[in-house]
């Protein structure tokens, strides 16, 4: 199942220079300002460079193999579903395909992204091995407890905490076996370890904009914590992992389909 357009205009807006500034501490509130990703339309041109970075750097730093390995363990042989809500590249369901495989679960995914010109780019990275649909994560267009696991990896931040609230509620609604969310974590070490990674390694212009702003818009642990909260989400658990990431895994008991 495919519900998303292809079509591409040829708009897009000059990406600005990254500011020096951005990257001075502390970062103990909360950055509000909206990431060039979160206006995808309007980068179509580097959109495609931009994904292909933010998949290798999220490789080489762990981060995938985070969410993958966290995934995994949530699910029961012989099979299994996954929906991963802000898919980006789809890379991780397609990881977690994988890994569940080795495991003997034959695991079926669905991709969720608002934006079609991000599924596009999604649709050359999974081969049609994971579907893809165009949907706004706040308002999931599937049944309660459809999925065995919802995820959402590396996005989180993308969101302010209203909306963040929001998509966890519609997660935890959707999934009868739990919710993963991986995402990086608000703190100078994390900023300064992204700065440096998106100076040395990417090279796409959007991916060196967003990348030291994506940690300076992150949560904090104890801000996950509250957001779950709010999403109604009970016994959920937040743990940090190295200087910059952080995992929530909330499991549902007595719940089926």
């Amino acid at each position: 199942m495919i519900a998303w357009s292809t079509c591409r205009k040829s708009c897009d807006i000059p990406v600005p220079r990254y500011r020096p500034e951005n990257l001075i501490l502390p970062t103990s509130s909360r950055d509000r300002r909206q990431e060039l990703l979160d206006r995808p339309e309007s980068v179509r041109n580097d959109l495609p460079d931009n994904l292909r970075d933010i998949r290798r750097l999220n490789t080489w730093t762990g981060g995938t193999a985070l969410a993958v390995r966290t995934i995994v363990q949530l699910l029961e042989p012989p099979e299994g579903s996954l929906l991963d809500v802000a898919t980006g590249s789809a890379d991780v369901p397609v990881a977690a395909i994988r890994a569940a495989a080795r495991r003997g679960i034959k695991l079926t995914a669905v991709g969720l992204d608002s934006s079609g010109d991000i599924l596009h780019e999604a649709g050359q990275v999974t081969g049609g091995s994971v579907d893809l649909v165009l949907a706004d994560a706040r308002k999931l267009p599937f049944q309660d407890n459809c999925f065995d696991v919802a995820s959402l990896c590396l996005a989180l931040h993308h969101f302010d905490p209203p909306d963040a609230a929001a998509v966890l509620g519609e997660m935890w609604r959707v999934a009868c076996r739990g919710v993963v969310v991986v995402d990086l974590r608000r703190g100078p070490l994390g900023l300064a370890g992204v700065w440096l990674l998106t100076r040395t390694i990417a090279r796409n212009r959007l991916t060196r904009h967003d990348g030291p702003l994506s940690v300076r818009r992150a949560y904090t642990p104890a801000e996950v914590r509250e957001l779950a909260a709010q999403a109604g989400i009970p016994e959920s658990i937040v743990t940090a992992h190295g200087p910059g990431r952080l995992t929530l895994v909330a499991r549902k008991h007595g719940h089926g389909r």
